[in-house]
């Protein structure tokens, strides 16, 4: 049996006695309050030939079946373990007048750049009415896709193998204020300008109305934050007419992209995937074949008018309006 980590950070309520060994993480925000963030590790054993064979297996759109590794992960949960980081430090103290202090928000970031040689990190957040383990089976699912091609001497791919950090927050449906917890989990102060401390930010079928990057609307600043922004949309996702309906018939970003796209900034594209899509992954379909490979294709920083990519201009003269298309 082999071993695959995730690390995460969550302000959800632990599961069992021991709260830096818990046994998951519930629907609801921690009994400290919903600013209580920690941190931690998850270690799942699981059989490698058998997931091996489904990072190659076709999916209707390309190869590597995502859908299948997050299901048999998820299964595999009872022979997982959970390590929460302690945070090391008393409230007089931080990392400053104590710099012998670990807190368990910058351990998982220590272990990561050790392990790092030029490898890519990967934030992934997810939407709502995600449970813990579905969200943890559903990282360790995207991590193994994105480096499905590595080798460990990195002999036969040019590509450096990605690691993928879940952030995880009490999803169960209701509109909870999230992004205040994921600017903790970052460590960044706000300012007039938000920092630019991603490469690329990658949004993926998107339950947010259309109209987001619009003045005044909540993603307006959001481009500042990276160097490129991906927007996936796909109009066979079946979820996205569902939350149309329930959220007053609002157009949603997943389905048909934002809105008036040509005044989008240069630095945001976005991908219509539906050519491609089928079948039972219409919503998670950025978890298999063509689409993973897009996004794999942005993290090397592949230019997004490659040859070597599957798209295609939407229209002449719109320079970040894609869609994916048959090899």
């Amino acid at each position: 049996m082999a071993t695959t980590q995730v690390y995460y950070a969550t302000n959800r309520r632990h599961h069992g006695a021991d709260r830096w060994h818990p046994t998951g993480y519930g629907q609801e925000s921690s009994k400290d309050g919903t600013e209580n963030l920690r941190f931690g590790r998850v270690t799942i054993r699981y059989d490698q030939a058998r997931a091996a064979r489904w990072l190659e297996e076709g999916c209707g759109f390309g190869a590597g079946n995502g859908e299948k590794p997050a299901k048999y992960f998820l299964a595999r949960r009872s022979d997982a373990t959970i390590e929460a980081f302690p945070e090391d430090i008393r409230k007089d103290e931080n990392e400053t007048t104590r710099p012998q202090a670990k807190l368990g928000s910058a351990r998982p970031f220590s272990e990561l750049h050790r392990r790092m040689d030029g490898d890519h990190v990967l934030i992934f957040v997810h939407g709502f009415n995600v449970s813990w383990w579905e969200a943890v089976a559903s990282v360790a699912s995207l991590q193994s896709m994105l480096n499905r091609h590595c080798t460990a001497d990195r002999a036969s791919y040019e590509s450096a193998p990605v690691h993928v950090v879940l952030f995880t927050w009490p999803s169960d449906g209701l509109a909870i204020p999230y992004w205040s917890y994921l600017k903790r989990a970052l460590e960044f102060s706000v300012g007039g300008r938000l920092p630019r401390i991603f490469e690329q930010i990658f949004l993926c079928a998107a339950d947010l109305a259309s109209d987001v990057f619009q003045p005044a609307e909540p993603f307006h600043h959001l481009p500042q934050m990276a160097r490129a922004v991906t927007i996936y949309h796909n109009r066979s996702d079946l979820a996205m007419p569902v939350s149309d309906y329930t959220k007053g018939n609002t157009d949603r970003l997943g389905w048909d992209g934002a809105e008036w796209p040509a005044y989008l900034p240069n630095r945001v594209h976005q991908v219509d995937c539906s050519r491609l899509v089928s079948g039972l992954v219409e919503h998670s379909y950025y978890h298999c074949g063509a689409v993973n490979d897009d996004i794999r294709q942005s993290i090397d920083g592949i230019p997004n008018d490659s040859r070597n990519r599957s798209r295609e201009p939407v229209r002449h003269g719109w320079q970040n309006v894609w869609r994916l298309v048959d090899e």
